[in-house]
């Protein structure tokens, strides 16, 4: 029988279990981890910097997994599986990653603290903006990766 949900709806699906484990782990380290480095040092650059390491490491750690699993179940372990994974991933992700790395983020910790005086919640905030705007990107290349380039 065919799924008769929406189109729109299936792909929200899609996206939410491809992106949504890593996002998850990836948000709750970066705020835990930004959060006791600003109240160590009161340093809003240096938890600053720290939430855009951790929140990478973490998120790109967990996407990483979850594509060599994914191409491990489909094609038995060969010497070709590490190559095709970062080729997979850095098609993907280079391009959003560039642009939130070197604008979005800067731009979104140095002013959305100004706004409120909670360190979580400005932090929390400034990276919900700098999601939504990462994913508009990286969906798209998505969808590109699967259409034209079989990865």
């Amino acid at each position: 029988m065919k799924d008769q949900r929406p189109c729109y709806f299936l792909k929200l699906q899609e996206y939410i279990k491809r992106y949504g484990i890593a996002e998850l782990v990836s948000y709750t380290c970066a705020i835990i981890g930004g959060s006791m480095v600003y109240y160590a040092t009161e340093s809003h650059a240096i938890a600053a910097f720290v939430v855009i390491v951790g929140d990478n490491l973490w998120y790109y750690g967990t996407i990483a997994i979850q594509e060599f699993m994914r191409y491990y179940q489909k094609n038995w372990f060969s010497y070709l599986l590490f190559p095709k994974v970062w080729a997979s991933l850095g098609f993907e992700f280079w391009l959003p990653q560039i642009i939130e790395t070197l604008v979005v983020y800067p731009a979104l910790l140095y002013y959305i603290p100004q706004l409120f005086t909670s360190y979580p919640v400005w932090i929390f905030v400034a990276m919900t903006l700098a999601i939504l705007i990462f994913y508009l990107q990286a969906i798209i290349l998505y969808e590109i990766k699967k259409k034209y380039f079989n990865i």
